[in-house]
């Protein structure tokens, strides 16, 4: 009786049984269903396992810093450059593009004596 009424019904897909539910018959109108604690029977049907959860897409390697292109500056406090190599100046920007050019340039000095002129 159970199944020719799902039969008879163009959306049910399947019956089950609800323990819960004083063991009551219920047309469904898909085949998702929970197993485990509460026993559920499908009635004329194949039981059919929910399919696992994905595995979680790896998490990306970080791409690498670029090295930056062009002269790498740094900064070291308390100490200067033993010789001069060329002429001063009164910014940084300009110290540094003429040390890029001179080849004799090994570095910059800020002269706080020196009214704070960067010396190459």
């Amino acid at each position: 009786m159970r199944k020719e009424a799902c039969l008879k019904n163009a959306k049910c897909t399947g019956i089950t049984q609800e323990p819960y539910n004083s063991n009551r018959y219920t047309q469904r109108v898909d085949l998702k269903f929970m197993t485990g604690a509460q026993q559920v029977k499908l009635l004329g049907l194949s039981v059919i396992e929910p399919e696992p959860e994905p595995e979680p897409e790896p998490e990306p390697e970080p791409e690498p810093e670029p090295e930056p292109e062009g002269p790498n500056w740094c900064q070291h406090e308390n100490s200067f450059l033993y010789s001069y190599a060329g002429a001063s100046f009164n910014n940084l920007e300009d110290a540094k593009e003429a040390c890029l050019k001179n080849t004799k340039c090994a570095g910059i000095t800020q002269e706080p004596y020196n009214s704070n002129r960067y010396t190459q």
